[in-house]
């Protein structure tokens, strides 16, 4: 029978005799080696937006389509969503708004398409934490496509947060997984809510960090002076769950060409317009007319198809 032991304890009085690690920050609130998630409907950009931290990441502010401002390093994305044809266009696409040359090598993306890889077993286990170890952030688009447990059990999704957990220990890594809303919160305007994600509520509860992607609703459009015809082309990104950061603004994408996501930034300093959008200056965000808000209960657009399906 195998033997349990708890690890050390730990001593608290040397703790305070010295200062505290400084911690590190893979994306607002995410600390390196934990486990967060982003959260969204399917079809609004989940994939090209993880694709666009990964690019950030690897060369630095100038090629920074997040607005988020990431420390540089190396990132591994393995995409069991979208063949390799499907990637070729996501960076062309980013390379016409992109600074020329930024550097790639960071990315270590694997198309793991048509593979039976679950997080779960041991040998693949080992094959993940190896490729992970030396990399700042892994991203597992999506998460129900890496394992094969009942994503309603809490049993089984603390199970699989546990492994998630394990894997960004021993690499060193911050673990992002990427996850669909409920349709239920879907259909209810509470894409925005950390408890928003398909399954058990134990897959955001266990994370220590939970952001969401959302599209553009009625209400919003007549606040920030954008046409209805093109509302379905402006997603929103925040932070449903933190335990290590304070509250940040939205950070708002607009689909160009392509279905890249370029960051814009709304202000009230012109009345209701259609908004001018142009790829960004590097470390800026775009600037939007506003409108005075007209309170109605919101509905969500749909994208899907436009741009091809290219995000």
């Amino acid at each position: 029978m195998a033997s349990h032991s708890l690890p050390e304890s730990v001593n608290l009085k040397s703790i305070l005799g010295k200062p505290p690690t400084a911690l590190d920050f893979v994306l607002p609130g995410f600390v390196r080696g934990t486990v967060g998630a982003l959260i969204s409907p399917g079809g609004l950009g989940k994939s090209y937006w993880a694709l666009a931290v990964a690019v950030a990441i690897s060369a630095g502010a100038k090629a920074d389509l997040t607005g988020l401002k990431p420390a540089e390093g190396r990132v591994l994305v393995l995409s069991k969503e979208d063949p390799i044809e499907v990637l070729e266009h996501r960076l062309h696409a980013m390379a016409k708004v992109l600074p020329k040359s930024p550097s790639y090598s960071g990315v270590d993306y694997r198309s793991c398409v048509g593979m039976d890889i679950d997080v779960m077993s041991a040998d693949w286990f080992q094959s993940l934490r190896d490729a992970a170890k030396g990399a700042r952030l892994v991203v597992l688009d999506t998460l129900t496509r890496f394992h094969k447990l009942d994503e309603n059990s809490a049993q089984d999704m603390g199970r699989l947060l546990s492994q998630l957990e394990r894997l960004a220990a021993e690499s060193g890594a911050s673990v992002l997984f990427l996850h669909h809303t409920s349709k239920s919160a879907v259909v209810n305007g509470q894409a925005t809510l950390q408890q928003a994600a398909r399954g058990s509520s134990v897959l955001v509860d266990n994370a220590r960090w939970s952001a969401f992607l959302a599209p553009m609703t009625e209400q919003d459009a007549r606040s920030f002076g954008v046409p209805a015809a093109e509302r379905a082309n402006y997603v929103r990104w925040n932070i449903s769950k933190q335990n290590y950061g304070a509250p940040l603004a939205d950070i708002w994408y607009r689909r160009d060409e392509g279905g890249v996501l370029v960051p814009v930034k709304f202000t009230a300093s012109r009345p209701a317009a259609a908004p001018a959008i142009s790829a960004p200056a590097a470390n800026e965000n775009e600037t939007v007319a506003a409108a005075s808000v007209t309170p109605e209960p919101p509905s969500l657009p749909s994208a899907k198809g436009a741009f091809g399906g290219q995000w």
